[in-house]
């Protein structure tokens, strides 16, 4: 029982993200809304203005795509360029601003940014 102890006092505690870095995740997401794939100089960037690992950043772009950013297009199917993205999402939405909305919409706890 010791080393069970141990193990569990010396175990990360999961939790959700400071809510600056939130901030900050989300002003990309929305800047990027079209192709939400930022590059190592993104994630550079990201790293720089908040507390996250550059493996947290990835984590939370990945979950991103999957929870909300492929549920805008039609069947799920991930388009392959920004170019055919931004044509979709256009098309579905009108305006990039109504597909960050129902990103927004989708998020359980929405971040004003």
């Amino acid at each position: 029982i010791p080393a069970l102890e141990e193990e569990w006092l010396n175990k990360k505690p999961k939790g959700k993200l400071p809510k600056e870095a939130l901030i900050v995740l989300k002003q990309f997401w929305n800047k990027k809304i079209c192709w939400p794939y930022p590059t190592e100089e993104d994630k550079a960037a990201i790293k720089a203005k908040t507390t996250l690992d550059a493996t947290q950043i990835n984590n939370w772009f990945i979950n991103q795509r999957k929870r909300h950013w492929l549920k805008m297009f039609k069947f799920g199917k991930s388009p392959t360029c920004e170019a055919e993205s931004k044509a979709k999402l256009l098309e579905k939405f009108g305006n990039l601003d109504a597909a960050i909305a129902f990103c927004d919409r989708n998020t359980k706890s929405s971040i004003d940014v």
